[in-house]
């Protein structure tokens, strides 16, 4: 059986997403979707946060 990963996010994250239009949140569904499908995605550049052997983040 595949290793099941959590997604965690911030207080300040949910509150902003909270506040996004439908669509908006509809387009971050779709993506939160593709990256439990796939989370080695090269869409998704994802790294270590520097300084941690289990945390990740998306982008630069």
């Amino acid at each position: 059986m595949a290793e099941r990963k959590r997604l965690d996010f911030s207080i300040s994250f949910r509150r902003a997403y909270q506040q996004l239009p439908a669509e908006i949140q509809a387009k971050a569904d779709k993506q939160l979707r593709l990256f439990k499908n796939n989370p080695g995605h090269p869409y998704f550049k994802i790294h270590p946060i520097r300084g941690t052997e289990e945390l990740r983040k998306f982008g630069k």
